[in-house]
């Protein structure tokens, strides 16, 4: 019986690619997101998997690359999975539910790269014992503002005593 699956399994048919897109879901379970993202791939790259239905891989791997922080990959797989879903056979309600999760979810994977660039270290900050007051040169060399845009700082900002 196994013999008969793998013959019916061959690389080229879509039962190859239905198998690999099927093995990343315990993998993802178990947390083994590489391997995951490896299936998920070969799935797409053999061009066999229904194109109604690539849209959930395009899923999967976005949820794989933010579980490894991997934000901006994710961003891209939430672009294909949205590309995507315009080929699928959903209903216009679960495709407009689909957007706003997508649109939701790339929201957080910006934010959560933005938080990824907001580093210290602890060497940056001065001696306790100076009796200037501290100016902390590397805390962060851009922050958001409210429109988007990027505000650039430096040493001087935070240095009120002159």
């Amino acid at each position: 019986m196994l013999i008969i699956l793998f013959l019916l399994a061959l690389p080229e048919s879509v039962n190859f690619a239905m198998i690999l897109a099927n093995r990343a879901v315990p993998l993802f379970k178990i947390k083994e997101f590489k391997l995951a993202i490896d299936d998920l791939h070969a799935s797409i790259q053999t061009g066999k998997y229904p194109t109604e239905n690539v849209h959930k891989l395009y899923q999967r791997l976005a949820t794989a690359h933010e579980h490894l922080q991997e934000y901006q990959k994710a961003i891209e797989m939430y672009r294909k999975q949205f590309d995507s879903m315009r080929s699928s056979s959903l209903l216009k309600s679960q495709k407009l539910q689909m957007k706003s999760d997508i649109e939701k979810s790339m929201a957080r994977c910006k934010r959560c790269s933005g938080a990824q660039n907001f580093t210290t270290y602890q060497s940056d900050y001065p001696d306790s014992s100076s009796a200037e007051f501290p100016v902390y040169p590397k805390l962060h060399s851009q922050l958001p503002n409210a429109s988007g845009m990027f505000i650039r700082w430096s040493k001087h900002d935070l240095n009120i005593i002159d």
